[in-house]
This record gives structure tokens, C-alpha cells and sequence, in this order.
């Protein structure tokens, strides 16, 4: 019983850790990319594109 709490109040302990070492950082520096202006046609693959020759 005495191992069982151990190892349960070791993982709260890295939990606990885990969550206060992620709530500090910060992602100022991540560059999000803007949203595509309009929306592409798929391409339909051709012969030549599949490198065979007509």
C-alpha cells in the first residue's frame, strides 16, 4: 500500500509539474499563416505528370 501511494503521489507530482511548466510559456513566436484567399481546383494528373509519354 505504502509503494501503491508513492507511485500515485510521484505521477500527481509530474502532473502537477507538467501542467505549471506548460502555463508559463509563451508562443509569441509562432509565425500563424494567414488563411488562403481563395480556394484551388484540384489538378487532375496527366501522363506526362506520371512520367509516362504519349
Amino acid at each position: 500500500m505504502v509503494t501503491g501511494v508513492a507511485i500515485f503521489g510521484f505521477a500527481i507530482g509530474v502532473f502537477a509539474f507538467t501542467l505549471h511548466a506548460v502555463g508559463q510559456d509563451s508562443f509569441d513566436d509562432v509565425i500563424v499563416p494567414d488563411a488562403p484567399a481563395a480556394k484551388q481546383s484540384p489538378k487532375t494528373p496527366t501522363a506526362q505528370a506520371n512520367g509516362m509519354r504519349s
